[in-house]
C-alpha cells in the first residue's frame, strides 16, 4: 500500500504532463491511470461529469431544514372565490 502511494502522481505533476491542466481535479490522481481520464477529460465535445455524483450526501440532501412559504393561488384563481 505504502508503494502504491509512493508512485501515485501529485496533482502538480499531473498538470505538468498535460495539454490541458484546467480539467484536472484533486481525485483524478487517484484513478488506474490518471493521464487517460485526464485526455478523455479534456477531449472535444465531452461534457463534465456533475460534481455532485461524487459526493457521499445526496443531491440536495441538505436543505432539509430550510422552510418553505405555503402554496398561494395566483390572484385570478383568488378572485374567482374557489
Amino acid at each position: 500500500k505504502k508503494q502504491r502511494l509512493a508512485n501515485r502522481l501529485s496533482v502538480a505533476e499531473l498538470k505538468q504532463l498535460v495539454k490541458r491542466p484546467d480539467v484536472v481535479e484533486v481525485h483524478d490522481v487517484t484513478a488506474a491511470d490518471p493521464r487517460l481520464l485526464v485526455y478523455l477529460k479534456s477531449y472535444r465535445n465531452t461534457v463534465p461529469v456533475p460534481r455532485h455524483w461524487s459526493l457521499k450526501r445526496k443531491y440536495l440532501q441538505g436543505k432539509r431544514g430550510i422552510e418553505k412559504p405555503p402554496f398561494e393561488l395566483p390572484e385570478c384563481i383568488k378572485m374567482t372565490g374557489i
